[in-house]
């Protein structure tokens, strides 16, 4: 009756209540609604449960990795809200498979949610799809989260990225929106590494990147 009433009831105050009546009933209950967010219920009664099931527990690292792949955009952003207060060390693999391999609109939500977390630990994988990633939109996305998390380690492969097309050093070429996005990380990143990078392309050829890098050195003088 308890999870019914968490299902369908839009009131978050009723659904907190059920919760601390929930937490009473030990273990079983929190197998039940695991076993609750499984079944074939509407996004909407997930959504429902997702926003409250970790005042009863932490341990649904399974149950979230599911969620946050879910084709729903709402139970998807519910999960991400969770796995942003959770500090399972699972979290962040599960986040970074989906940005390699989910679909991009889920991809897109992940990464996202990826910078907003700020996880050092996330940079060496992040650095891993960047290089391998050939889908334009999904590589601008993966900038962005190294931006954001805005560690030592995420210098070198945005500054990489805005090498001049050609470079003997160059790995392989970049759109302009990738390049675009690069700029737009380093200049996230207040260290004095990124601001060495972004000088070094205060003439770069592509005149959004110029612009970028001509705002950001500005801002920080």
């Amino acid at each position: 009756m308890l999870i019914e009433l968490l299902r369908t009831t839009d009131d978050y105050r009723i659904r907190y209540i059920g919760m601390n009546l929930l937490e009473k009933l030990g273990e079983e209950a929190v197998e039940r609604l695991k076993r609750a967010l499984a079944l074939e219920i509407t996004p909407q009664e997930r959504v429902r449960i997702l926003e409250v099931i970790d005042l009863l527990t932490m341990d649904i690292t399974a149950e979230l990795g599911r969620a946050i792949g879910d084709t729903n955009r709402d139970v998807r952003l519910a999960a991400l809200r969770i796995a942003e207060r959770l500090t399972d060390p699972g979290v962040p693999r599960i986040l970074c498979h989906l940005a390699k391999d989910a679909d991009l609109e889920i991809a897109l939500d992940v990464f996202s949610c990826l910078g907003r977390m700020k996880i050092p630990e996330a940079v060496d994988e992040l650095i891993d799809i960047l290089t391998a990633s050939k889908e334009e939109t999904r590589s601008a996305a993966c900038c962005l989260a190294l931006g954001n998390i805005a560690s030592a380690e995420c210098i070198e492969p945005l500054a990489r990225i805005l090498e001049k097309e050609g470079s003997i050093l160059s790995r392989k070429r970049h759109t302009s929106e990738v390049r675009v996005a690069a700029a737009a990380a380093l200049a996230r990143i207040e260290l004095p590494e990124a601001r060495k990078a972004l000088k070094s392309n205060t003439t770069h050829p592509d005149p959004r990147v110029r612009q970028i890098v001509a705002d950001a050195l500005k801002s920080r003088r």
